[in-house]
C-alpha cells in the first residue's frame, strides 16, 4: 500500500497505468496477427482443407452440414502441443523521444521467445439421429479452442517494453446440426459460448526525459476474461459421387472482459496500485469455400480458400470501470488491421485398408501492418506444410498429424510501439527484425462404440 501524502504520486501512476492499458491492448491485437484458428487432429494433417471432407466431430468448427456423414454415435479427444520460436533483434541506438540520439551505437542483444510449448485439448461428442427417424440428421457437440501460443520473453530484455509474457485464451463450447433438405444438399448450424481470456505482464516507466532507464523500470499484469456468443453455419453439395462443394461461415466473436490490472515498482518497495479495467474488440468471422474431388476410389483432392476479417481490429478500445470510468475517456487505438485470403491445400489416401494418409498445405497474407507489428505476436505471410495419418482398431481410430509454421521475416523502421511513459514522451523501441516460426504435433482418439465393418 502507498500513503495517502504520495498523492501526486498516486496521479502520476494512475496517468501511467492509462498508457499502460492503451499500449497492454495494442499487445494482444498483435497476438491476433499469429492467431491460428484451425483446430483437430485430421482436419491439421490436411492444412484445415477440410471445409467439405470433414469426416469426424470437428466438422462443427469447420462445416457443420459435413456432420450428415456420421452413422454412429462417437466420441472424440485430442491434445496439441504448441510451440512458437520468435526472435527479435531490437534496431541499435538509444534516443529521445525528438528522435534525437543519446546512445546510436548501442546494440542489444537478440531475444527469442522462453515459453514453453502450450497443451491445449479437446473434447467432443455426437451421434447420429436415424434412431428417431431423421436419416443423415446429427447432432455434435464440443469443448475445445484455437492452437495458439504462448509468449514469454526476458524481464530484462530489449523488448521489455512490449511484453514479458503473454498469452490469450480461447475457449469454445459449441454445439451443432445437420441434416439432409435433398439427396444433393446437405446443410449444418452451430452455435458457440466463448470464453476469452487476456493475460500480459511488461514493463512501463516513469521517466521526466522520456527515456528508457532500467533502474526506473515499473512492472504492469493485466488478467481479464469473460464469455460470449458466435454461431456457424454451412451446406455440402454433391452433385455428383466424383465432385462436391462446400460452403460455411463463422461469425466474428465480439468480446467485452472485465478483471483487474496490477502496477507495481521494485526500486520503491514493491508498492502498488490495482486497477479495474475492461476491454473490448473482436476475433474475425471466417467464410469458408471449397471442392473435393474424388478422381479414383480411396483418394480425396480438396481446394479451399479461406477470409479472415482481421479488420475488426481497425480499433480497439480500452474502458475503465467504478469511479474512473465516470471521468476517464475509454483509450482508443488504431492497428489498421488487414483482412487476409488463406488458400489451402489437402489430400487424403483411404486405400489402404486400417491405415489413412494426410498431407496438406496453406498460405496466408501478413494481417498486421509493419508500423504495428510487434514481439507479443509476429504477424506476417504464412507458409503452413503438414501431414497426418489415422490407423484404424476397429472401435477405436488414433490420428496423428504435425505442422509447420513458416513466417516470412519482417524489418521495420517505422514503428510506432513507443516504451510506455507515465511523465510524458517516450522514445520508440519497436524497430527491429523480427522472426517467427511454429509447430504444432496433434494427438488424438476417435472412440466409435458399436461400430462395424460396414461402417468404414
Amino acid at each position: 500500500m502507498y500513503e495517502t501524502g504520495k498523492i501526486g504520486f498516486e496521479r502520476g501512476w494512475l496517468c501511467g497505468m492509462i498508457v499502460a492499458v492503451a499500449c497492454w491492448g495494442q499487445g494482444f491485437a498483435h497476438a491476433g496477427g499469429s492467431y491460428i484458428p484451425d483446430i483437430g487432429v485430421r482436419a491439421l494433417g490436411r492444412a484445415g482443407a477440410v471445409v467439405v471432407g470433414a469426416d469426424d466431430l470437428m466438422a462443427l468448427h469447420y462445416n457443420p452440414a459435413a456432420l450428415t456423414r456420421l452413422r454412429k454415435t462417437s466420441f472424440f479427444v485430442d491434445v496439441a502441443a504448441v510451440s512458437a520460436p520468435v526472435k527479435f533483434q531490437r534496431a541499435p541506438g538509444i534516443f529521445r523521444p525528438d528522435g534525437e540520439a543519446i546512445d546510436p551505437d548501442r546494440i542489444f542483444p537478440e531475444v527469442e521467445n522462453q515459453a514453453s510449448r502450450r497443451i491445449i485439448p479437446s473434447l467432443l461428442m455426437g451421434s447420429s439421429l436415424e434412431q428417431f427417424g431423421c436419416e443423415e440428421c446429427a447432432v455434435a457437440f464440443g469443448l475445445y479452442g484455437p492452437y495458439n501460443a504462448a509468449f514469454e520473453y526476458p524481464a530484462d530484455g530489449p523488448q521489455r517494453y512490449a511484453i514479458v509474457k503473454s498469452g490469450s485464451t480461447q475457449v469454445m463450447l459449441t454445439a451443432a446440426f445437420a441434416r439432409p433438405i435433398t439427396s444433393w444438399l446437405k446443410i449444418g448450424l452451430s452455435g458457440s459460448a466463448v470464453y476469452v481470456g487476456l493475460i500480459q505482464d511488461l514493463i512501463f516507466q516513469a521517466s521526466k526525459n522520456g527515456i528508457e532507464d532500467p533502474s526506473e523500470d515499473l512492472i504492469l499484469s493485466a488478467n481479464l476474461g469473460d464469455w460470449t456468443w458466435a454461431y456457424g453455419g454451412g451446406l455440402l453439395i454433391q452433385p455428383v459421387d466424383w465432385i462436391e462443394f462446400g460452403l460455411s461461415a463463422q461469425s466474428r466473436i465480439s468480446f467485452h472482459v472485465t478483471g483487474n490490472l496490477t502496477a507495481t515498482a521494485p526500486q520503491l518497495g514493491n508498492i502498488s496500485i490495482d486497477l479495474p479495467a475492461e476491454t473490448e474488440g473482436a476475433l474475425p468471422a471466417i467464410y469458408r469455400a471449397g471442392v473435393l474431388l474424388r478422381p479414383f476410389r480411396g483418394l480425396e483432392l480438396e481446394a479451399d480458400i479461406v477470409r479472415y476479417t482481421w479488420s475488426n481490429f481497425g480499433e480497439f478500445v480500452i474502458e475503465f470501470q467504478g469511479e474512473l470510468g465516470d471521468t476517464l475517456d475509454p483509450v482508443v487505438l488504431v492497428n489498421n488491421y488487414q483482412d487476409v485470403w488463406n488458400p489451402r491445400f489437402g489430400v487424403e489416401y483411404k486405400g489402404l485398408r486400417r491405415l489413412r494418409l494426410r498431407a496438406g498445405m496453406q498460405f496466408e497474407e501478413a494481417a498486421v501492418p509493419l508500423e504495428t507489428v510487434s514481439v507479443s505476436g509476429v504477424s506476417g505471410a504464412k507458409t503452413i506444410v503438414t501431414a497426418g495419418l489415422t490407423y484404424d482398431f476397429g472401435f477405436w481410430d488414433v490420428d496423428f498429424a504435425y505442422a509447420n509454421i513458416a513466417v516470412g521475416k519482417r524489418e521495420t523502421d517505422v514503428s510506432r510501439a513507443q516504451m510506455i511513459n507515465l511523465m510524458g514522451p517516450s522514445t520508440v523501441i519497436g524497430n527491429g527484425t523480427y522472426e517467427m516460426a511454429a509447430n504444432i504435433i496433434a494427438v488424438g482418439i476417435h472412440f466409435y462404440p458399436g461400430r462395424d465393418r460396414d461402417d468404414l
